[in-house]
């Protein structure tokens, strides 16, 4: 089952714990209220305002807004120019973590940084500095982040501010976890963690705790992920932090839940909802309330899980949460198209008003719902959950036997989630052909102008006249070979984004390129040790490693004749019969998912190390198309992209996990496999399959 699991994370703890060094809570913004009515209207007022701006940014921005631009307006009238870029900033933290408006708190932000370098104040420009950089890492501009974040840590280390320091680490792994880069991630957190050690600095230590534990979470160490978030958590009930507290006992929720470990994932979130409720945080009690609700749904307690998401959906209500609705509606459709499947209805354990065994029932609930919660978010702009709702509806539909209508939200499905990327691909691309172009129509030039020069020499005597022709000759030649190299050049450097295929469609110009092809193999492998091995060692000796290992993987590609999708992490995803469709996609990607394992043995044996893989395969229909952000890419979606995944996370270490469609695949072609069938396996979104181990003869 498919669903979106809404889950707090320890990150906040980290960013709240430095942005707001001087941020106390309630009380203490109760006490800045309490002397305003009395401060006389000189420099300290202005300081106060500063402060009262900044603390209540994360409950009432346009009134924080409003503090910050009266401390600007005193500030002004009294000639300080530090209390004036003091406000400045509370004005931009504001905007930027108040009302997510990254634009105009940047701009206020670069107003206080020229006025803290005019007054040589280095501690307030490195503070400064930091939160232009949190702008950039909100807009995932994820180099100038760091950019930011590393020109505050040199001015940190100048004024030897260690605790600052350690944040601004702690912030630098952050952006190198967002970008899925997790051994320099779990660098930067070490460094951070190691200071707050030196320093006793609790609040810092559990920070980087959480976030560590969270780096061994992305990668199923959940092992290691469950030790970190134990100590995180230990320490947050020393400091008396309820909400890192809840924090952690989600997260420890969610790694239960990864394991399937039902009842331990139910008690921890429980046990979270119940401190959000003491606390009176809201928004914690609903997201927790969908996360139960998911565990219930997981447990075949369909009841239970509406009853949750339900709940949920009334505070979010309450609370005015578009969103927080939205979810949860789109929970409430995928749990009646999950009811809808056969394999599903065997399972219900007890039925009421709310459930029922009637399965065009369950569908049109699932419909309404998806709906509901797809038009919300069109209302508020939610892309990214709306094309997963609309992929929801379309299964929705396809199920009930309306393929048309099917087909059509599938479409709209793809258009919706390339739109994003799509104009900025076509600008890329259209960029470097712009670029090729220019560079042949220069060296073209130079062809023209030395043309001319031969002709317009006037040579008296024969033998001259001979050698000028054998020089400029000469010359056309050298210059025809730049020309050419230049091309090539170009092609290759397009031909190593994109498949030969599509990087000629999109130097046609074409909009949008997302084709149905009708029958694939995909191929996802994930390393298994390779996390072991990255501990303490060297980033530059991790990468290089990954690097040896995705050459050789790189290798099989060509042999096979697949096509390299992408990798994420210590992950490699490739597939058969795109772009260029062909009969035996099934047999190339099985020879290749076995190959990886003799060559990942061949390195293993050489380097002296313990790294295996787990192979996952499925064969079925797939859109691809392209789509880019900062950079575009081929990449593929539907279902069966999703089933191969699940193959490879249910798979076996040094072994290849194949559905029946594979099998099927491969029956109607000549191969030289064997396999063996498993135990029927619950697959996650599929229901029960059956499934094989597929091996050479």
């Amino acid at each position: 089952m498919n669903f979106r699991v809404i889950l707090f994370t320890v990150l906040v703890v980290l960013f709240s714990q430095y942005i707001f060094a001087e941020k106390q809570g309630q009380e203490k913004l109760d006490s800045l209220l309490k002397v305003l009515p009395n401060a006389k209207k000189d420099t300290a007022q202005v300081s106060l305002l500063a402060k009262l701006s900044s603390n209540i940014q994360a409950t009432n921005p346009d009134k924080g807004i409003q503090y910050g631009e009266r401390g600007v307006k005193l500030g002004q009238e009294l000639g300080w120019e530090k209390g004036i870029a003091d406000n400045n900033v509370s004005i931009g933290l504001n905007y930027t973590l108040g009302k997510s408006d990254f634009a105009k708190g940047k701009q206020y932000f670069e107003k206080a940084l020229k006025t803290f370098e005019d007054l040589e104040l280095k501690l307030e420009f490195g503070k400064t500095l930091v939160y232009i950089g949190i702008v950039y890492e909100k807009q995932s501009r994820f180099n100038k982040a760091i950019e930011k974040y590393e020109e505050a840590l040199a001015i940190f280390e100048q004024l030897k501010e260690q605790e600052r320091i350690a944040s601004t680490l702690g912030n630098i792994g952050f952006i190198y976890r967002n970008q899925s880069d997790y051994a320099m991630a779990l660098e930067y957190y070490q460094r951070s963690l190691s200071i707050f050690e030196k320093l006793g600095e609790k609040a810092g230590i559990a920070a980087n705790l959480g976030n560590i534990g969270m780096l061994y979470d992305y990668q199923n160490d959940f092992t290691r992920a469950t030790d970190y978030y134990k100590k995180a958590l230990e320490l947050k009930k020393e400091l008396g932090d309820k909400t890192g507290e809840a924090a952690l006992l989600a997260n420890m929720g969610s790694v239960y839940l990864a394991q399937k470990d039902y009842d331990s994932a139910l008690k921890n979130f429980v046990l979270s909802v119940d401190i959000f409720e003491e606390i009176g945080n809201k928004y914690g009690v609903a997201s927790l309330l969908s996360n139960i609700g998911i565990v219930h749904q997981y447990k075949y307690e369909y009841i239970e899980a509406l009853e949750n998401y339900k709940e949920a959906i009334n505070i979010y209500d309450e609370l005015g949460s578009r969103t927080g609705v939205a979810n949860n509606l789109g929970n409430i459709g995928e749990l009646y198209y999950s009811l809808s499947q056969d394999s599903v209805m065997r399972k219900i354990k007890k039925t009421n008003y709310l459930i029922s065994l009637n399965k065009q029932e369950n569908l049109h609930k699932s419909i309404s719902n998806y709906t509901q919660a797809i038009n919300i978010l069109e209302e508020v702009g939610d892309l990214y959950t709306r094309y997963r709702f609309i992929l929801g509806l379309s299964n929705s539909y396809q199920l009930k036997g309306d393929y048309a209508k099917s087909l059509e939200l599938y479409k709209e499905y793809v258009i919706l989630k390339d739109s994003v990327f799509t104009e900025k691909s076509q600008s890329q691309i259209a960029n470097l052909e712009a670029i090729r172009e220019n560079e042949i129509k220069d060296k073209e030039l130079e062809i023209k102008n030395r043309e001319n020069e031969i002709q317009n020499l006037e040579i008296a005597q024969a033998k001259n006249e001979r050698w000028a022709f054998i020089g400029g000759a000469i010359g056309i030649a050298f210059i025809a070979i730049i020309v050419f190299r230049q091309r090539q050049r170009s092609e290759k450097l397009l031909l190593n984004i994109l498949p030969m295929k599509i990087a000629k469609r999109l130097k046609k110009k074409e909009r949008l390129i997302a084709d149905d092809i009708e029958c694939a193999s995909i191929v996802f492998i994930d390393l298994v040790g390779f996390t072991a091995y990255s501990k303490d060692r060297k980033a530059s000796d991790v990468l290089q490693m990954l690097n040896d290992v995705f050459d050789k993987f790189d290798g099989l590609i060509v042999k096979y004749g697949l096509e390299k999708i992408k990798t994420i992490g210590d992950g490699y995803m490739a597939a058969a019969g795109v772009p260029e469709p062909c009969d035996d996609h099934s047999v190339r990607a099985t020879n290749f998912s076995l190959d990886v394992h003799i060559v990942l043995k061949e390195i293993n044996e050489q380097m002296n190390t313990d790294i295996q893989a787990r192979v996952g395969i499925e064969s079925g229909p797939i859109v691809a198309g392209v789509i880019g952000d900062m950079k575009f890419a081929y990449d593929l979606w539907g279902d069966s992209v999703n089933t191969a995944s699940r193959m490879e996370s249910t798979g076996t270490p040094g072994l290849v996990h194949i559905s029946s469609n594979v099998k099927r695949e491969l029956d109607t072609q000549q191969h030289n496999f064997k396999f063996e069938e498993l135990e029927p396996m619950e697959v996650k979104g599929k229901g029960e399959m059956i499934t094989y181990m597929v091996h050479r003869k």
